[in-house]
């Protein structure tokens, strides 16, 4: 039997769309395509085999189709399934294509870059897909990296992004045999990620002749040396120099930013906004300034002003975690188109730059420090139309950072919860109110026929409750489930502060009775007991009183609004979901 021919009958047998299969496998829809009509056929032994063969495994509905597959795979008593199915479409009967010996004229440094890329994606089972979705490149483009078609430099932002990637991969499954003796790494000893990655990325370059990343490190704390012996002249009182556009110093940005947002809204009138942000180490190291900036936003869009943000993206996870809780709830208004761009920007400076109207703001520090930055501040329209053109250009190499979901959008965004819950990786649940789904039958039931205000309402609540109960049970089953909510008082419940999470179609809010929490925790606690997939958290602390976060580690980040209109969004940048769920896992640990 070839191989179209077993992967055709492994579809009947769980029943499953070819689409399915493909998204659960983590491959292309048009590669499994490709493969039911025989018109392509993938390597043996290779990556995609293996991820059909455990997608298979997963996807099986009962234990009947279960024994089914197994029976056609012709398993044995003591093999997994996902083992015999891969056997079985390894077999030679299969007619799979066989690897060849690469033969390639490219220079050395990129077939030794090549090739350890490709060690790396064999250790770990990385299929191309995988890496390019993490690194917001095409699959194609990292097919060409991987068999030295294409090349990369060592000092390319893609490179660090693969050793990022990789680097996760060792911090959370360990690090393999074969790259441990490559690395002269333990399993044990692999350290924080980003020490990591530079780790990898060294290996990777080490066959290089020249690693012009190198240089990078000439500049690392110059913004903590001494200051220079000549002093700027001083500035007048409030931060301000001479002529009244240049301010100096923190105190000299807080009121330039200021001056803009008063500016940008004196007449009152909406007007588009143009804001461009590049490396946050500087803001968030200066938590006046990052508040001051949200502050500048939050007054702008309260005047209906439209505002068009594009970001630098950088790795440093301390940079972002600083500025979350003070930037997250923005994009949760609407009201900011905010993007990413797509090339790689090599710069060292922490940079801004805003135009609204005829008044524009900009202004650079060196990355990490805030030794004397200077701002200039003009009311120059003809400076300000060269700020928008520069924020313009920058949005024509960008790519939307979220996806804004409003409650119209509300099937919308459970049919893009719903394409992502079969992917490998963990549901982390950050939020200020217990999931309804995880309610016993008995008691969803009895609490919707108490706060319902018509059958109709009754009717709603009880079906998408049934809806998302079979979803988080039948997770259960296949990934862990940790859910992370405030632990409340007795003061707090009796009061009526333990609020109960409706749908948003619900259009109204209601609360818990004492007996009824009180119910609803020890199910939870049961529920903990008795499936080793499942974890429930209280903490006296939490980061948002208005904000949930819903992580699908390896696959998508949500945040939805808990309170007043019905919002939520997702983030479209893999790193940013990558830091995002750092920052999830930090509540999981302390």
């Amino acid at each position: 039997m070839l191989f179209h021919e077993k992967l055709a009958l492994i579809k009947e047998i769980i029943s499953v769309t070819g689409t399915a299969l493909a998204r659960e496998a983590g491959l292309a829809p048009s590669c499994v395509c490709r493969y039911l009509s025989a018109k392509n056929s993938p390597f043996r032994g290779g990556g995609a085999v293996t991820r059909l063969s455990r997608a298979a495994a997963a996807l099986a509905p009962g234990g009947r189709e279960l024994n089914a597959l197994r029976e056609a795979a012709g398993a044995r008593a003591d093999e997994k399934t996902a083992d015999a199915v891969e056997r079985w479409l390894n077999a030679p009967d299969s007619g799979l294509r066989e690897k060849k010996p690469q033969e390639t004229h490219a220079p050395a440094a990129r077939v030794g870059i090549a090739a350890k890329l490709a060690l790396l994606m064999d250790s770990f089972g990385t299929s191309n897909a995988e890496l390019a979705r993490y690194a917001n490149l095409d699959g194609s483009s990292v097919s060409r990296y991987r068999s030295g078609k294409r090349s990369v430099r060592s000092d390319d932002p893609i490179l660090r992004s693969f050793c990022s990637y990789f680097a996760v991969l060792c911090k959370s499954r360990g690090v393999p045999e074969a790259l441990a003796g490559e690395l002269n790494a333990s399993d044990g000893g692999c350290g924080e990620c980003e020490a990591l990655a530079a780790r990898l990325l060294e290996w990777i370059c080490e066959d290089s002749a020249k690693r012009p990343w190198l240089s990078r490190g000439l500049l690392e704390g110059a913004d903590s040396a001494a200051a220079p012996a000549r002093e700027a002249a001083p500035a007048a009182e409030g931060g301000v120099e001479t002529g009244g556009r240049v301010y100096s110093g923190a105190e000299g940005l807080l009121a330039a930013v200021g001056e803009f947002a008063r500016e940008a809204g004196g007449d009152g009138r909406p007007r588009d906004v143009y804001v461009y942000t590049s490396y946050l180490s500087w803001f968030s190291r200066e938590p006046r300034f990052a508040e001051a900036c949200a502050e500048l936003m939050r007054g702008m869009m309260e005047r209906g002003h439209k505002i068009t943000s594009v970001h630098n993206i950088g790795f440093d996870a301390d940079e972002i975690f600083e500025m979350i809780e003070t930037w997250l709830p923005l994009f949760l208004t609407g009201k900011v188109e905010a993007r990413y761009l797509t090339r790689p920007n090599r710069s060292l400076f922490s940079e801004f730059m805003g135009a609204a109207g005829n008044c524009s703001v900009r202004f650079s520090t060196l990355r990490g420090g805030s030794v004397r930055p200077r701002a200039f501040f003009s009311e120059s329209g003809e400076e300000a139309a060269f700020v928008r053109e520069q924020v313009e250009g920058l949005a024509a190499y960008s790519k939307p950072l979220v996806t804004f979901f409003r409650k119209e959008d509300t099937e919308r965004l459970y049919s893009a919860a719903e394409n992502c819950r079969g992917a490998d990786g963990d549901v982390i649940k950050l939020t200020r109110r217990p999931t309804m789904e995880s309610m016993p039958e008995n008691l969803a039931e009895r609490i919707f026929a108490r706060v319902a205000p018509s059958r109709e309402c009754f009717e709603l609540l009880k079906r998408r409750y049934e809806t998302r109960r079979a979803v988080f049970l039948d997770s259960l089953s296949h990934v862990g489930v940790t859910e992370i909510f405030p632990q409340l008082t007795q003061r707090e419940i009796d009061s009526g502060e333990a609020q109960l999470a409706l749908p948003w179609e619900a259009g109204f809010s209601a609360s818990y009775t004492p007996d009824e929490y009180a119910a609803h925790m020890a199910a939870l606690d049961r529920l903990a007991f008795e499936r080793a997939n499942y974890r429930v958290l209280r903490r006296a602390s939490m980061p948002f009183s208005t904000i949930d976060l819903i992580v699908k580690e390896g696959s998508a980040v949500y945040v939805a609004k808990n309170d007043g209109e019905p919002a939520a969004v997702s983030f479209l940048n893999s790193q940013v979901c990558y830091l995002l769920e750092r920052y999830v896992k930090k509540f999981v640990k302390n």
